[in-house]
């Protein structure tokens, strides 16, 4: 079974959006048979990865080596309580 760790959730909106702008960074779009499909199928894609890096958050997961971890900002930690 694979492991969704934060780099691999990194790595997979990574590689789809250099395929995307390989696609309709042409001199010309042209539609295909499927890309509606394909398109249902991101936006499946994009919320369980959203869902997944959520789980990892509340996990306390810990953060990737070379990424700092953005600082706390309490103001806005409090804000959200109230």
């Amino acid at each position: 079974m694979p492991k969704f760790d934060r780099k691999k959730l990194l790595e997979i909106p990574g590689a789809l959006i250099e395929e995307t702008h390989a696609r309709v960074s042409g001199d010309r779009f042209r539609p295909r048979e499927g890309d509606r499909e394909r398109l249902a199928y991101l936006r499946a894609l994009r919320e369980l990865i959203a869902l997944q890096a959520a789980l990892l958050k509340d996990a306390h997961a810990p953060a990737l080596d070379g990424y700092e971890r953005p600082p706390l900002n309490l103001d806005k930690v409090l804000e959200n309580l109230m």
